[in-house]
């Protein structure tokens, strides 16, 4: 397992526009790995995939490209890259992926500098790096909804009782922030009747739900089950509303996408297969998540597979702009407001993957 350094990063920092997030301890639900490389097995169970786009076939491991990419959260939410990986349906295409965890800031601090070449990242940060000059497009669009609920404690029955009390986020403008004043919005409640506490992770999140610290957050499986498991309950389901969102974007540097089409179409081609691979074989797909969550409970994982499988990713992984209406509705930057979603999406790349079939699941 390699680990790679997010250093030297000050000024595409203060151009992401976000600052760091706290400490907090890490729940034993969901620990990971900070980064993986193209080069580990895959886990039992998970195959490679028979179909290849034009021109990638049965690329020598000396010929593949190599791309960086971050991913924001150790959550199931980025499954369909970890899959891509595992069951060496990147490395098919010709790509030598490592795929490297960081948050809301030092992702998109790393993608403007360079050190990555790819992010999945929420619309959030395109929005807010966009807006301070950042050159970026968004080619995909992993997860078009929430998928998220709303966990609370036992005691808080309405969104009358969350008022004044404490709900944890990761960062201040990042997707699971904007996503937690959505979920108060449909209790009749805003930002100002809570108090917003910023927490490092998910893990953290579920440990702050667990021992009290914090009165409500939100979760998905399988943090959310074993929250359920201990007696909080869910208040608002995101994922039920279907509502547009940009929780999960594949973005670049547009400098970088124009000077490497074939990398860029290569990975989306890696995500829309992997999405299809995985609805045959959820064994293979179960098993990458137990393994990057380092989580045991089978009944659990059977229903994290699901949960994100059948209501979460979409066959196409088609961006739009829509999904960034609740982004642009909540900012309070001036050029945040004024965002041109248009203008940062180029949905050739997953109509390509769709002209070729690549979303139709094969056995």
């Amino acid at each position: 397992m390699r680990f790679i350094p997010l250093a030297g990063l000050t000024m595409a920092l203060a151009l992401a526009g976000c600052g760091s997030p706290a400490s907090a301890p890490a729940a034993p639900s969901s620990p990971a790995p900070s980064s993986v490389s193209a080069s580990q097995p895959a886990p039992a169970g998970a195959k490679p995939s028979s179909r290849a786009p034009a021109g990638s076939a049965s690329a020598a491991a000396s010929e593949r490209t190599a791309v960086a990419v971050n991913y924001a959260q150790v959550s199931p939410t980025f499954m369909q890259s970890w899959y891509a990986l595992e069951s060496g349906i990147f490395a098919k295409n010709g790509l030598d992926v490592t795929l490297q965890l960081a948050q809301s800031a030092p992702g998109m601090a790393s993608l403007l500098s360079g050190q990555t070449q790819l992010g999945l990242m929420g619309g959030n940060e395109v929005a807010n790096a966009s807006a301070q000059g950042g050159d970026l497009v968004v080619v995909a669009s992993l997860a078009p909804v929430y998928p998220y609920v709303l966990e609370v404690q036992a005691n808080i029955k309405t969104g009358a009782d969350l008022k004044g009390s404490k709900i944890g986020i990761t960062q201040f403008g990042s997707t699971i922030d904007a996503a937690t004043r959505v979920a108060l919005k449909q209790l009749g409640l805003s930002a100002n009747d809570v108090n917003l506490l910023q927490l490092t992770s998910i893990s953290a999140r579920t440990q702050a739900l667990l021992n009290g610290a914090i009165q409500a957050g939100l979760s998905n499986p399988p943090d959310s089950l074993v929250l359920e498991a201990h007696g909080l309950h869910v208040l608002v389901d995101l994922a039920a509303l279907k509502a547009p969102a940009a929780s999960v974007l594949l973005a670049g540097t547009r400098a970088w996408v124009n000077a490497h089409h074939d990398a860029t179409q290569k990975f989306v081609d890696s995500i829309v297969e992997a999405t299809a691979q995985e609805k045959t074989d959820k064994t293979g797909a179960i098993a990458v998540i137990k393994k990057y969550l380092k989580y045991d409970n089978q009944a659990d994982l059977q229903a994290t597979y699901d949960y994100y499988v059948g209501h979460v990713f979409p066959s196409l992984p088609m961006p739009a702009a829509d999904q960034f209406a609740d982004v642009i509705a909540q900012a309070t930057n001036a050029k945040v407001k004024a965002f041109d979603a248009s203008k940062v999406i180029d949905t050739s790349y997953v109509k390509s993957a769709q002209d070729r079939g690549l979303d139709k699941p094969h056995g």
